[in-house]
């Protein structure tokens, strides 16, 4: 009499494969977590993540350099920083444009320009800042069409878009415009989320909110 063959079982431990791979989903799954925690970490950190809504951006419409409308909707999709300027402005309007160049350096370096944020400057004094005026006035910004727009209006568009953006001006004997510094960061529906001084604009905090800004795009928070 032959004695019976011993049939095999599994030890505690399961078959190695099986050990194997439940091992792996557990690592996959805990660097999914990791990975997830950090890139939240990060917009906190960066900024952009604990920008709060601050209201909606107001509805606008004007024209760009080659006679193209350009509204709320049209940047609607992408990230921009809006601001207001006039081009015989002695003193805030070019430190502001100065500060906007920088902020296209930057975001050209690392390769979010016009792909997903553009800057906007849209003129107070249509009626002097004609196509041409602005054209050159750009130019010494080396600001990049593709990517800044420079905008005019007709003076009952401006003057409602400045209500609507709160903007304050007032008119100065010599053909002076005071107004209001202000620059605005609008994220990619349409809300503002910061507000800033022009004449104190920090080009890197800017850029540091809108890289904050597009990592939330990104994980879709």
């Amino acid at each position: 009499m032959h004695a019976p063959t011993p049939v095999a079982t599994e030890s505690a431990g399961g078959h190695p494969a099986r050990k194997w791979l439940r091992w792996s989903f557990y690592l996959l799954s805990a660097g999914l977590v990791a990975a997830i925690a950090w890139g939240l970490s990060y917009i906190v950190r960066e900024g952009g993540g604990s920008l709060p809504v601050l209201k909606q951006a107001p509805g606008f419409q004007a024209q760009d350099l080659d006679g193209r409308t350009v509204t709320l909707d049209t940047l609607r999709g992408k990230i921009f920083v809006i601001t207001w300027f006039y081009t015989h402005c002695p003193d805030v309007c070019p430190l502001t444009m100065y500060r906007f160049e920088q902020i296209q350096d930057r975001l050209r370096a690392s390769g979010e320009l016009g792909r997903q944020v553009v800057l906007v400057a849209v003129t107070l004094d249509p009626a002097r800042d004609t196509p041409a005026v602005i054209r050159t006035y750009a130019g010494h910004f080396h600001a990049d069409p593709r990517a800044w727009y420079f905008l005019r209006a007709t003076p009952a568009q401006t003057a409602a878009m400045l209500r609507r953006w709160g903007i304050v001006t007032e008119s100065g004997p010599k053909g002076q415009i005071g107004h209001t510094s202000q620059v605005d960061l609008v994220d990619e529906n349409g809300n503002v989320r910061a507000e800033y001084v022009g004449a104190d604009l920090n080009p890197d905090r800017v850029v540091q909110d809108i890289q904050g800004l597009i990592e939330r795009m990104r994980w879709g928070v």
